[in-house]
């Protein structure tokens, strides 16, 4: 068998291997998630014992493990976590378009930001994070769910129910134009022009004709009670407004 350890110490990784001859093999040093780049000792051992460590340095490719957000709307950004992203090269491929590269910033080795372009279309794209310094060596792809602004519609308020409520009571909007992703729909509060902060959805129908939302309690602990008046945004799009009274 061969293993690969950190020359600073640290967990063993075995790795796959083919034998030649008896004097020489050859070795696999892929896995996933990839090791990480760094210096390392190679180490062969059989029944008899291990070998002396061999100085390895490891150069490892990109490697995404998820994403902070299921859909994306252009415009906005996405922070992908992973391996071994460098930086200060990595940039971002979407559906394989190497020609036209995203840049990447507020970069770590484990995680990386991006916009998403005004330009995307609607649907699902494939990304992968690319090491530019490596001869644009790309990782491993992950789909994303992007939405365009320009297929946002405008949401309207039509009613209320009730018009007023306490901290934890679900309140029922109806209307239309209201997106079903989640991540997209607030319900913002106002008071004499003024923002007072944003509330998610608990609850959108698949027609885009009704939401609902629960009083926020932190909400109504940091700001206060009273009349507000109460707009849907879309991240796109605002509705039109519609008083209701959060009550002590």
């Amino acid at each position: 068998n061969v293993y690969l350890m950190p020359k600073n110490g640290g967990a063993k990784s075995y790795i796959g291997w083919s034998k030649e001859t008896y004097t020489s093999f050859n070795a696999d040093i892929s896995s996933k998630p990839p090791l990480i780049s760094g210096d390392y000792h190679m180490y062969v051992f059989n029944q008899w014992g291990a070998s002396a460590g061999f100085p390895v340095t490891v150069h490892s490719v990109p490697f995404i493990s998820g994403t902070d957000k299921q859909f994306a709307i252009t415009g906005g950004e996405i922070t992908i976590s992973g391996l071994n992203f460098d930086q200060s090269s990595s940039r971002i491929i979407v559906d394989g378009d190497t020609g036209n590269p995203i840049p990447a910033y507020h970069i770590a080795s484990t995680s990386l930001r991006f916009k998403i372009p005004a330009n995307m279309i609607s649907g699902k794209h494939a990304i992968q994070v690319a090491d530019k310094m490596n001869n644009m060596t790309l990782s491993n792809s992950i789909s994303i769910d992007v939405t365009s602004t320009a297929d946002m519609p405008i949401p309207v308020i039509s009613s209320v129910t009730p018009g007023q409520g306490r901290a934890g009571d679900i309140i029922t909007i109806t209307g239309g134009g209201f997106v079903s992703k989640s991540d997209f729909t607030t319900i913002e509060f106002y008071m004499s022009n003024i923002w007072f902060g944003s509330m998610y959805t608990s609850y959108i129908s698949t027609d885009g004709a009704m939401i609902k939302f629960i009083i926020n309690k932190t909400f109504v602990e940091q700001t206060k009670t009273g009349d507000y008046q109460i707009k849907v945004s879309n991240s796109a799009n605002k509705s039109n407004i519609f008083n209701f009274t959060i009550l002590p």
